[in-house]
């Protein structure tokens, strides 16, 4: 309903890493989210520690020329040489009509050169990079939403540093964290809204313009296993 109302490049199925999923994703909406680690210059498709059953990206770019919107949940491209190797299997894979997301890991060092040039290719070729938010660094402040809570204080430095530095034009982050940066009245300017753990309703309210990717919630009878 959500994607058919609000917009199926934007509602995304969440945890898209076989391709039974792939399949039943596409007859819902046009935006799927998958996680993906970098092996010895192999790029698989499953979530750690589940087993890698061999499912590769340019196995799935063959199954999703449908879909408008992908969320690549990379875990390890935090290392460069990582990070360069899914840019260049990206850039000569993708299919220009899709919207890319390329999410980095909450321990990217951000004043790392050879990160920074990666990311700058990323952008470089219209893939947006986003930099998820740690769920420690969300629940830290969640527990006590006070100004004194010194891990709120360096949650929204960070996220204020992120902004400032304009590495990445996305964020990512378990939708608690929106109350976070209403209660501290905090909107990022050069950054868009990725989230998820959001129910139907909530969704319903978002602004799309200010939001990029959502995954809502599924139904009771089709919680995601994987």
């Amino acid at each position: 309903m959500l994607a058919d109302h609000l917009s199926e490049s934007q509602i995304c199925y969440h945890a898209a890493n076989t391709i039974v999923r792939i399949k039943r994703a596409l007859q819902i909406t046009s935006c799927l989210e998958f996680d993906l680690v970098v092996e010895e210059d192999e790029l698989f498709i499953y979530h750690p520690p589940n087993k890698n059953i061999n499912f590769t990206l340019d196995e799935l770019f063959d199954f999703t020329s449908e879909t408008k919107s992908l969320w690549i949940d990379a875990k390890n491209i935090n290392i460069p040489s990582n990070c360069n190797t899914l840019y260049k299997k990206i850039k000569n894979l993708y299919l220009h009509q899709q919207q890319i997301l390329v999410e980095f890991p909450s321990n990217t060092p951000i004043d790392d050169i050879s990160i920074l040039s990666c990311i700058n290719n990323f952008r470089s070729a219209n893939i947006n990079v986003s930099y998820y938010i740690s769920n420690d660094d969300i629940n830290n402040c969640y527990i006590n939403l006070i100004e004194s809570n010194k891990s709120c204080k360096n949650l929204i430095d960070k996220v204020s540093l992120i902004n400032k530095k304009k590495i990445f034009n996305n964020i990512s982050f378990d939708y608690k964290f929106s109350k976070i940066l209403k209660r501290f009245n905090f909107k990022p300017t050069n950054l868009r809204l990725n989230t998820w753990h959001i129910n139907f309703d909530e969704v319903k309210d978002l602004d799309l313009n200010q939001y990029n990717l959502v995954i809502p919630y599924n139904s009771s009878h089709n919680k995601n296993t994987l």
